[in-house]
């Protein structure tokens, strides 16, 4: 957490619900602000909350998009 700008969203893709949650957990407990919706779970089974998580800033869809990308899927099957 030393080494990255705490204040930029950063998307973190986890193995499972229960990793996500450990991850996010973690998280929280040491970062340096004090958001309380600092680091967030956005999985299939968050529903609703998740969602309104997930696209609260506008450049979520981009950033999501780019890291899919990286996960080796191609735009065409994410959109299409």
């Amino acid at each position: 957490m030393q080494e990255i700008d705490q204040w930029k969203k950063t998307l973190v893709f986890c193995a499972t619900q229960v990793h996500a949650l450990a991850v996010r957990d973690l998280i929280n407990q040491i970062k340096t602000g004090t958001d309380t919706d600092y680091c967030v779970r956005v999985t299939a089974n968050d529903g609703k909350i998740g969602e309104r998580h997930l696209w609260s800033r506008p450049d979520t869809r981009q950033k999501l998009l780019k890291g899919l990308e990286v996960k080796g899927y191609g735009r065409e099957q994410l959109t299409g």
